[in-house]
């Protein structure tokens, strides 16, 4: 592993907290089985090598003679941990502290461009394909080159070298926790609040990466509830008032459709996909034995039906190739979950007709709200989330069409609901929930 950082700083290592003028700039740590070795190579560069010498980083399964205990993005975390440190700590305080032997603070000093450069890290993640990582796509500073196989060199450019420090940190801690080939690291509070304050010491940061971040690093709801402020102060300096919440948008709808059901009625599932919903209110209440019907076009969903059944000893999972099956006369709850998208405006129009003539108590329908695509792409007028969806609506179009297929039903009340993280009022997901009164009554 050889990190290689450039500034025209002529401070750079007085910012590193490395003057050759007193130790002639070369520094050497044991770290696991290996060396950490530091270098101040001239004025302007400093360079930091990792020599192992058994297999340091290694999982225990792994092949013994695989080079990546080399380059294991978890040497780049503790060769930051290690010769980094104070590089590392909150952002305001870092740049009050003062240089002793320049008698200047560190704003005085750090204020320069720097470059960093990792000249082979290991990526085997679901976020790297095709040469592409993930986290270029939100950082335009940091760039990825493959080499061989899953190995890359990484480049990141940064304002200051604080930044470029902060970058590289963040880069390596995501590199590392969604790597499948890796040594597994436990997620303590520690941890989740140090990476998150790496994250808010970077400037313009978007939304999803924090998105990102709290669904991968951060392990409980107490821990997300310690580390929340910082993140939705950091983006009210934006003018962005921001409510994260713990579980992924995914979960969010299916948190909402449980508590909004409860375990009263038989449910109606319609393109119920890998059955999630189904396997998330089978959870919630082991004792829910009422009919579930569940209905999607594509043939595997059928077999994987069964086999689900199966696997979980329930007897009470009806699959339906078609609407047009469902032969149920007593009332059920609806769920028409991201589905309407799927459909031509025409299309779905019908479809929410067709569950609107089914004896009903509630029914839930949700869509992507369009209004939120500005935090997912950068030319949000010409994206959409999947290449499959025929419109994403904002909350004026979605209501109409609600209202619209409500007009012959006024026995039908609606309330709309937003779910997941909100920005400005507004969600990923929009929801309407329509209640049938005075025509329901518990199932059986």
């Amino acid at each position: 592993m050889i990190i290689q950082i450039r500034s025209n700083n002529p401070h750079l290592l007085d910012v590193l907290n490395k003057n050759p003028n007193t130790d002639f700039g070369i520094y050497a740590k044991s770290l696991r089985n290996g060396q950490l070795i530091g270098n101040a190579v001239n004025t302007h560069q400093y360079d930091v090598v990792f020599q192992d010498t058994r297999y340091s980083y290694l999982p225990e399964e792994s092949n013994q003679i695989d080079f990546q205990s080399y380059c294991s993005p978890l040497v780049i975390l503790h060769c930051c941990n290690e010769f980094f440190k104070d590089q590392l700590q909150e952002k305001e305080s870092y740049f009050e502290q003062e240089i002793k032997w320049l008698g200047k603070k560190r704003s005085e000093v750090d204020n320069q461009p720097c470059t960093i450069e990792v000249k082979n890290l290991y990526i085997n993640s679901s976020w790297y394909s095709g040469g592409r990582f993930l986290m270029e796509r939100y950082f335009k500073n940091c760039q990825i080159t493959p080499l061989i196989g899953n190995n890359v060199a990484l480049k990141i450019e940064g304002k200051t070298i604080f930044e470029a420090l902060n970058l590289l940190s963040f880069i390596a801690v995501i590199t590392h926790i969604t790597n499948e080939y890796g040594e597994y690291t436990y997620i303590d509070d520690f941890f989740a609040q140090k990476y998150a304050r790496i994250l808010t010491n970077i400037d313009d940061v978007p939304y999803f990466v924090f998105y990102l971040f709290i669904k991968r690093a951060v392990k409980s709801e107490r821990q997300l509830n310690e580390i929340k402020p910082a993140f939705e102060a950091y983006f009210k300096a934006k003018g962005l008032d921001i409510e994260f919440q713990f579980t992924d948008t995914h979960g969010s709808r299916m948190e909402f459709a449980v508590k909004e059901f409860g375990f009263d009625f038989p449910i109606l599932d319609i393109g119920c996909g890998e059955l999630k919903y189904y396997r998330r209110f089978m959870r919630k209440n082991y004792s829910y034995n009422h009919p579930y019907f569940a209905t999607d076009i594509d043939p595997a969903v059928a077999e994987y039906a069964k086999s689900l059944s199966y696997k979980m000893e329930t007897d009470n999972l009806v699959f339906l190739r078609s609407l047009d099956d469902f032969a149920y006369q007593k009332p059920v709850n609806i769920l028409l979950t991201e589905v309407i998208e799927h459909n031509t405006p025409a299309d779905a129009k019908t479809l929410v007709e067709r569950c609107l003539q089914i004896p009903f108590h509630k029914m839930i329908i949700t869509t992507p709200d369009s209004r939120f695509n500005k935090y997912y792409f950068d030319d949000p007028q010409n994206a959409i989330r999947h290449d499959d969806h025929h419109f994403e609506w904002n909350d004026v179009e979605f209501r109409t069409f609600i209202s619209e297929v409500l007009a012959p039903y006024p026995h039908c009340e609606v309330r709309y609901v937003g779910i997941g993280d909100k920005i400005n009022g507004v969600c990923p997901t929009q929801a309407a929930v329509i209640q049938a009164t005075g025509k329901a009554s518990k199932g059986s």
